[in-house]
């Protein structure tokens, strides 16, 4: 797999697109949590089926599974924000491509683990295309 060196201001534009993603599964995430919030409200008024504890019980297991999965995604969200920021005010650090990662790396090129992250494979392809060629009149 190959390395490629990252200018600072692509590495900001991915991980802002990144966390607008993550902020979107989120999104999702609390839409679903929202809609087994009501079913288990409504399976606690309804109780007249034998088995309505049980039911609100499973409704509320999977309230509790989208709010983490919810606070899991706004979580990595913010992390793409300040690692873009961090991307466009610090220009010193080196930013590289190896995969679907993007790889942070002080001045003398050791890695930083807590500033790589993933990327889609849509970002990768836009990041690794042939730039498009400009005619010049001479």
């Amino acid at each position: 797999m190959d390395t490629a060196q990252l200018p600072p201001e692509s590495v900001a534009q991915c991980a802002t697109s990144m966390s607008s993603r993550h902020k979107s599964i989120a999104t999702i995430f609390v839409w679903l949590d929202g809609l087994f919030a009501v079913a288990a409200v409504a399976m606690l008024l309804d109780r007249t089926r034998p088995d309505w504890g049980q039911l609100a019980g499973g409704m509320a297991f999977w309230v509790g599974l989208f709010t983490i999965l919810t606070v899991w995604q706004l979580s990595k969200a913010r992390k793409r924000t300040k690692l873009a920021k961090l991307a466009a005010s610090d220009l010193s650090m080196r930013w590289y491509l190896n995969g679907k990662m993007i790889v942070g790396a002080s001045q003398t090129g050791a890695p930083l683990p807590d500033v790589s992250f993933k990327i889609t494979s849509g970002l990768v392809t836009v990041l690794t295309a042939v730039p498009r060629a400009h005619v010049v009149a001479g």
